[in-house]
């Protein structure tokens, strides 16, 4: 599978260091306090933009074929072997054959981006939808989320991966900001 990194928008990035700065100045959180509630503001937000599958296949008419007759299996459902690229079609007498027909992994690809909250939370963490890599010095903090799910970016509302994703920091900084905003008015 390509690796492809995102490139955020300048304005974003801004938006969110403003916030990061807003959260140490008015509400006392230090440095890596701050930017771990933007990382997990940035999780939820790419999880919100993320399409949730069906909780079932959709059985569809056989045309007929040359290994399956029409007459015999009338109907077939399209199962993915690792992403939508990747598909095989089961073939069915019935319609209602409940085989196959609840999706096992429906809404993995939103749930990938909610795991990242405890890596992110933590000290980092990995599995096989996701995963998170936090370095600190003494200067800096990072925080790495990758998302390891072939398909992810099929699953993105959006066609362009890339411009979801950059809407999703937008969120993060609009959702963060009106957060301190309103604990602010609170403690006044």
């Amino acid at each position: 599978m390509a690796e492809s990194k995102i490139k955020w928008p300048e304005a974003d990035l801004k938006r969110i260091a403003k916030q990061i700065n807003r959260a140490q100045i008015k509400m006392g959180k230090t440095l890596e306090q701050a930017v771990i509630w933007a990382g997990c503001f940035l999780a939820k937000s790419a999880s919100a933009r993320t399409k949730s599958a069906p909780k079932k296949r959709r059985a569809y008419a056989n045309k007929g074929d040359d290994k399956f007759s029409k007459k015999a299996f009338p109907y077939y459902r399209e199962i993915w072997k690792k992403g939508p690229e990747n598909t095989f079609k089961f073939y069915l007498k019935e319609k209602s054959d409940n085989k196959y027909e609840k999706i096992k992994n429906s809404g993995l690809a939103k749930k990938s981006f909610l795991w990242m909250i405890s890596g992110i939370k933590g000290s980092g963490n990995s599995n096989f939808a996701s995963e998170v890599n936090k370095k600190n010095s003494a200067f800096e903090i990072k925080i790495e989320m990758s998302n390891k799910l072939p398909y992810i970016l099929n699953a993105l509302k959006e066609s362009e991966g890339q411009h979801l994703l950059n809407q999703a920091l937008g969120k993060a900084a609009s959702r963060m900001e009106k957060t301190i905003d309103k604990r602010l008015k609170a403690l006044a």
